[in-house]
């Protein structure tokens, strides 16, 4: 018992910890005094996309758009079921914001030519891009004000040869949504800021990513990044050193249904047990609710057994719902009821992670991070 009480305590000082990464700012940097900018090429891979879906993802775009420089440029990637919609997008944005480059690039099958789809798309969107830097960003995500001028200072006038991103979910909208949102603002972005501080990211996040265009074609091989399931991960470990930016970019969690949240879910932490085993299994000294369950299991009669399992969860979801409101994040009310679930979830995922399960994304099934071929 004494352990579990040990146990349980390291847990709350997590969340004391992270509620302190999340609470404290990232540290003010001096003004650029830069005049003369490089453009960059913005890249935006699409997936197949309901009405609604392309709606917010318009909004998110546009986050960029209206930040755009005359030389900038975006890239978007669609398939061609979806170019009337999107060459219909870019027409408007082109009347809004008459010195933005907005470019629709389609494509019958683009995945096809890789296994991970978001490579896939690059290697299509890569032939068309003209400007010195790159912006690899996920097409859910959305650019607070000067994000890319920001961005763009802090990469030319810091050390480092790819600056990533942070982010942060705005808004969840379903019961479901609750895993994708609690990893997000209680798992990654304390992470993310407590790797910073200790400058240990070697690695980068899908949400914004920008780099130079000669580092990219000097070290990275297309095809070879097109067979990890982590893309990110594996661009930061070839684009060294990186950098967090002092951007927090953000995301509004979509997923209506348990079976792909589950998925997503699953795909995540497998993907962090796959690329980074350490890290990831020291999340087990903050998860007490393995030790309690087991204790559920093992002692069924023990009420004092059931009111530290109570207690957890109880922990657990003040902690989520403190670390949200520091998000500012909009928390349906029948999303915000699923928190104790997610608390019960997290512990059996992460044990289901040691397994020889795959992971799932868009249909196909990955057994380990890298894929030898393609069918």
């Amino acid at each position: 018992m004494s352990l579990l009480i040990v146990w349980s305590t390291l847990s709350l000082v997590w969340w004391i910890a992270a509620w302190w990464l999340v609470k404290t700012p990232f540290p003010a940097k001096p003004r650029s005094a830069r005049t003369n900018t490089l453009p960059v090429t913005l890249f935006k891979p699409l997936p197949k996309q309901a009405l609604q879906q392309q709606i917010t993802t318009e909004e998110n775009l546009c986050s960029w758009i209206r930040q755009m420089q005359p030389d900038d440029e975006m890239l978007i990637g669609c398939y061609e079921a979806d170019a009337p919609f999107w060459h219909h997008f870019s027409q408007r944005c082109h009347s809004q914001y008459p010195s933005a480059v907005v470019r629709v690039i389609s494509h019958p099958s683009p995945h096809l030519s890789a296994p991970n789809p978001k490579i896939a798309w690059m290697k299509t969107l890569v032939e068309y891009a003209q400007n010195p830097l790159w912006l690899w960003s996920d097409a859910d995500v959305f650019a607070p004000a000067n994000a890319l001028t920001t961005m763009r200072n802090e990469l030319l006038d810091g050390k480092c040869a790819l600056l990533t991103c942070a982010y942060r979910v705005a808004e969840t909208r379903s019961p479901a949504a609750i895993l994708d949102t609690l990893f997000v603002n209680l798992e990654f972005y304390p992470g993310a800021k407590l790797m910073a501080r200790t400058k240990a990211i070697e690695f980068g996040f899908g949400a914004g990513m920008l780099f130079r265009r000669d580092d990219f074609e000097q070290r990275v091989d297309l095809n070879s990044l097109g067979r990890h399931l982590a893309d990110d991960y594996q661009l930061g470990q070839q684009l060294q050193p990186v950098q967090l930016s002092s951007i927090c970019l953000s995301t509004t969690v979509d997923i209506d249904s348990w079976r792909p949240a589950l998925q997503h879910y699953f795909r995540w932490q497998k993907t962090i047990r796959w690329n980074r085993p350490g890290g990831f299994a020291a999340q087990a000294f903050v998860m007490p609710l393995i030790g309690w369950l087991a204790a559920a299991i093992y002692q069924p009669g023990n009420h004092i057994v059931w009111l530290g399992l109570l207690c957890t969860l109880c922990v657990d979801s003040i902690a989520a719902l403190t670390l949200c409101k520091l998000h500012r994040t909009r928390l349906a009310r029948k999303a915000a009821v699923a928190i104790p679930l997610w608390s019960l979830l997290r512990p059996l995922t992460f044990l289901a992670c040691w397994l020889p399960l795959p992971a799932v994304w868009r249909g196909e099934y990955w057994s380990r991070p890298l894929k030898d071929d393609h069918a």
